[in-house]
């Protein structure tokens, strides 16, 4: 009598008991293949659905791993380790209102592979980088499976911490550049250098003479993104303009943005005409576009303007646009940190380029 016989009552906790007497035998060290299902089922004398959910159990739990199109197979002291964790998945990023049907989306992709999605809004404390280090650490202590985190710039920065969470086997993604060199991370981000050198060429070819980046700083994404606008600029004998920094102070009301940055404002009104315009946010594209239609300037005849885009806002002026796909990539990263094929140190790096729609201020 096969002595891992069992009655067909018995339940999948009962297969799963078994199933670990075998794990733990001489037999099945690190990396040796699990009989298939059909063959399980036969030993135990209970069904290939008993049999499956008991197997899931134990993937889940990290005693087993399943390779697809090959067979799921014991798991070595440093695998279990690295993959005995709970299925949580971190998410440090900024949550704003047009944001949340995105999140929605992310949120029952990862349900529906079983996770769960763990939230932390970084706009609340202005990307605060000790609270995102607090919250990377309960990631931490828990035993995440992985995060995906919207990196704060601010010093003192994180690097020391993502470092030491790969090194733990829970894996780090990075959506956005926070420092200039990324070569040591991993990371699914838009190539802003490439973004600003495709910016100015559009410009060239639309007739400008002179580029300007209007933003309310320059974290390392926008350096990045003036480096491509200079590399075009000399390609293409256009001339680039001193930046202009306006504060919009996370206001969506145009009105109060202008009159909280006169000094910005009064650059703006006093720009030279055959300027094109690129700023780096909705709103302040939209009081750049307001203050030049205020002063009697017209656009695109007099001024070209280009502005960063997540989202298409209530009663926008038609402000030609460069999207950044931000959905393909916090899916693209969130499915990097499900796959179990890949290791947490293994370095990913994926660039994306923005998306440039031509709607009537650049060229008319």
């Amino acid at each position: 009598m096969n002595e891992f016989n069992i009655q067909v009552s018995t339940k999948s906790q009962q297969v799963k008991e078994r199933l670990l007497l075998m794990l733990d035998s001489p037999d099945y060290q690190a990396g040796a293949k699990l009989p298939a299902e059909p063959e399980l089922s036969k030993s135990f004398g209970v069904s290939r659905n008993t049999v499956r959910e008991a197997v899931s159990n134990l993937v889940n739990e990290g005693r087993l791993r399943r390779k697809q199109g090959k067979g799921t197979f014991a798991l070595s002291q440093v695998d279990k380790k690295q993959l005995v964790r709970n299925n949580f998945i971190g998410l440090c990023y900024p949550v704003k209102s047009h944001s949340l049907e995105m999140l929605r989306d992310t949120q029952e992709y990862v349900m529906e592979k079983g996770k769960v999605l763990v939230t932390y809004n970084v706009n609340e404390d202005l990307q605060n980088p000790a609270y995102e280090k607090i919250f990377l650490e309960n990631a931490e202590k828990g035993n995440f499976r992985g995060v995906v985190v919207f990196p704060s710039p601010k010093e003192p920065r994180n690097t020391e911490i993502y470092s030491r969470l790969r090194k733990k086997g829970i894996k780090t993604a990075l959506v956005t550049a926070y420092k200039e060199d990324m070569s040591d991370e991993v990371f699914f981000c838009v190539d802003f250098r490439q973004a600003g050198y495709f910016t100015a060429a559009k410009v060239s070819a639309s007739g400008f003479k002179s580029i300007l980046l209007v933003s309310a700083n320059l974290p390392p994404s926008y350096v990045k993104f003036a480096e491509g606008l200079k590399d075009a600029a000399r390609d293409f004998n256009l001339s680039v303009l001193e930046n202009i920094f306006l504060e919009p102070n996370n206001s969506t009301i145009i009105e109060n943005i202008i009159s909280e940055n006169p000094d910005a404002v009064g650059k703006i009104r006093s720009l030279p005409d055959r300027v094109a315009v690129i700023t780096t946010q909705i709103e302040i594209g939209q009081t750049v576009y307001k203050v030049l239609k205020d002063s009697g300037r017209n656009v695109p005849d007099d001024l070209g303007l280009v502005s960063f885009y997540s989202h298409i806002p209530e009663n926008d002026p038609g402000i030609s646009s460069l999207t950044i796909p931000s959905r393909q990539i916090l899916l693209d990263a969130l499915e990097y940190v499900i796959n179990d094929d890949i290791k947490a140190d293994e370095k990913v790096q994926r660039s994306y380029n923005m998306e440039f729609e031509e709607r009537g201020t650049l060229k008319g």
